[in-house]
């Protein structure tokens, strides 16, 4: 619902795709969503929730996506948070951890099957140089040296 999510959200828009905008934020991403939708003039932008901080979530999510859509063509995995306090999820994980890695792991093995009979389809994970600190922020607090 910002950076290079919103941006990539508009270009595929633009281009007239179908977009599932996954947020845990909904009322940010909603007025997004409406953003998009008169800025491209597309009105297949749509809104679902997704929260990697919890894999129950990402389960549900995915549910969703595996009942409602024919077809998957692209997974942009894009979420990420850095440099946040140190906490646990509700699965027991380190917060950044489960955010930039476990959930989007766990997502695109629930989509998988999805995605191979949409062939041919993409699989897009999105970084930053930021990766390079949460790389080592992770290490760091795994006492990995």
């Amino acid at each position: 619902s910002s950076g290079h999510g919103e941006a990539l959200a508009i270009e595929l828009a633009k281009r007239g795709a179908r977009v599932i905008m996954a947020c845990r934020n909904l009322q940010k991403a909603i007025d997004i969503c409406d953003k998009i939708r008169e800025k491209t003039g597309n009105k297949n932008v749509i809104v679902e929730h997704l929260d990697l901080a919890s894999l129950r979530s990402v389960r549900e999510f995915a549910g969703r996506i595996n009942k409602s859509e024919e077809r998957l063509d692209v997974l942009v995995n894009n979420a990420g948070i850095m440099a946040v306090p140190k906490q646990r999820t509700e699965d027991g994980f380190d917060m950044q951890f489960q955010v930039n890695f476990l959930g989007h792991f766990l997502l695109t093995n629930l989509l998988l099957e999805k995605l191979k009979r949409s062939a041919p389809s993409r699989i897009l994970n999105v970084s930053a140089l930021a990766y390079e600190c949460k790389l080592y922020t992770f290490l760091t607090f795994m006492n990995i040296s």
